[in-house]
């Protein structure tokens, strides 16, 4: 048989047993206190919060106005009920922590603890300040994100927009002309001119991209999405250098079609024409494609922009 707990008095604190748990285990009781127990849920054998039998032997009026118990004297046994259901909690807990702990890989997990905490109080405490604090690439701070798309501010922007690209789109906007940009690749060696686009031919390229879209044996988007850069790409490509071979393309959809000796659906012979003069190899293809998406940058930064009067005060 289990040996039972040492209990303490209630009404002598100095013989009364208390564990680790805060909590103690009355043996004589009086028979106004056990009634008082009883009634908030007590049963012999239980537990109760410690300096328990102190508080049951004074009144409230004796106790500290802002003591814990306080409350438990003057209101009734509600809160003497939680109390003892507390001390019941704890009790069980301690009893748990012991078991476990007479275990030696719980000993040595605890003494492990224990020298780690000891270690750690021993260091100094090291300091950092903003100028030590080492700069994270990976997580943007949250202020230098933009608060409509999220994206990373902070990072570095290659399209630079200069004074005289301000000045030609402005000109170029007002005076309903399409906007052009000269780009020098492979170390000058090949030179083009990209332009924007009329909306009849942002159409154009939108409706026959569709029309082979729906007529090819694909359904994948991307194949979607490439074929319509193509088609943009051969009307933006306005003129091409390439060593001492200079092509020079019309602006309008008319014009291709004058030049092509063609009706519609005129963008596939004009796709067909500018790859047989202009983009032989698939590397020509991502190289311009590449400059384009620059270039198309370029205006969309013009574009955003519009509403900034202290963005175009040097262009007017």
């Amino acid at each position: 048989m289990a040996e039972k707990k040492p209990v303490r008095d209630l009404s002598n604190p100095e013989e009364s047993h208390q564990d680790e748990s805060r909590v103690i285990y009355p043996q004589r009781l009086s028979e106004e206190e056990r009634k008082i127990l009883e009634d908030a849920g007590w049963k012999p054998g239980d537990p109760v919060p410690e300096n328990l039998s102190e508080l049951l032997g004074s009144t409230s009026a004796e106790l500290p106005e802002d003591h814990p118990l306080r409350e438990v004297l003057a209101d009734g046994s509600g809160d003497l009920a939680e109390a003892l259901e507390e001390a019941k909690k704890q009790a069980k807990e301690a009893a748990t922590d012991a078991q476990f702990q007479g275990s030696d890989s719980v000993k040595d997990a605890l003494k492990f603890a224990r020298d780690q905490e000891e270690q750690w109080q021993k260091e100094p405490e090291v300091v950092i300040t903003d100028d030590d604090e080492p700069e994270d690439k990976t997580t943007p701070d949250k202020d230098k994100r933009c608060p409509r798309c999220g994206f990373d501010t902070s990072q570095t922007d290659h399209i630079v927009v200069e004074e005289e690209d301000k000045t030609n789109y402005l000109q170029c906007v007002l005076g309903g002309k399409h906007f052009k940009k000269e780009y020098d690749l492979l170390g000058g060696q090949l030179q083009v001119v990209f332009r924007t686009l009329s909306p009849e031919e942002s159409d154009a390229c939108y409706r026959q991209t569709y029309l082979d879209h729906k007529g090819s044996l694909s359904g994948e988007s991307p194949v979607y999405i490439e074929m319509l850069l193509r088609y943009c790409m051969t009307l933006q490509l306005h003129r091409a250098k390439m060593g001492r071979d200079v092509h020079l393309f019309p602006e309008t959809l008319e014009g291709w079609k004058e030049q092509l000796k063609c009706d519609d659906p005129v963008l596939p012979h004009i796709k067909k024409h500018v790859s047989s003069v202009c983009i032989r190899s698939d590397t020509m293809q991502r190289v311009l494609a590449a400059c384009l998406r620059d270039f198309n940058l370029l205006v969309m930064k013009l574009e955003a922009n519009a509403r900034n009067s202290d963005f175009w005060l040097p262009a007017r």
